[in-house]
């Protein structure tokens, strides 16, 4: 938050690259920064692939869970979840900013849990289920945060 203040409330000025190698070094993990605004928008981020993310589009299931975090006062974590292309595991803290203006997000990326990841890869099982009982001939995988 300190850097958010230096900058004068000005997300844009924040050297996040500085912010996220000084968080790695406190909590010993790798993060991701995220800034997102009132219309739900990563604004700024360290993850280039994330940048311009609109949560109204890509997940407007979250866009009231962030309003609510950007309007309280007190740090927010989010569900440990998996990427299933990646096996990426990340776990979410919110941090809104003392103007309610925008949320400090960050992604810790939790390494430790990737071994599991093939045996929870939704594509792996579907496959062993096929092989398991010759009646299936096609199952199709759901994922209410990314659509079919």
């Amino acid at each position: 938050m300190a850097a958010y203040e230096a900058s004068g409330g000005r997300p844009e000025l924040m050297d996040l690259a500085a912010v996220k190698q000084e968080a790695e070094a406190i909590s010993g993990q790798e993060l991701d920064l995220y800034v997102i605004d009132a219309d739900s928008v990563i604004i700024h981020t360290t993850n280039a692939s994330e940048a311009g993310l609109d949560f109204k589009v890509a997940i407007p299931e979250m866009v009231d869970h962030l309003t609510q975090i950007r309007l309280g006062d007190s740090v927010a974590f989010d569900y440990l979840s998996a990427e299933f292309v990646t096996g990426t595991f990340n776990k979410w803290a919110y941090y809104p900013t003392p103007d309610q203006r925008y949320i400090l997000e960050f992604g810790a990326l939790i390494h430790s849990l990737e071994q599991f990841a093939g045996k929870l890869d939704p594509l792996h099982l579907a496959e062993s289920l096929k092989q398991l009982n010759p009646s299936i001939d096609a199952i199709r995988i759901y994922d209410y945060r990314a659509g079919c």
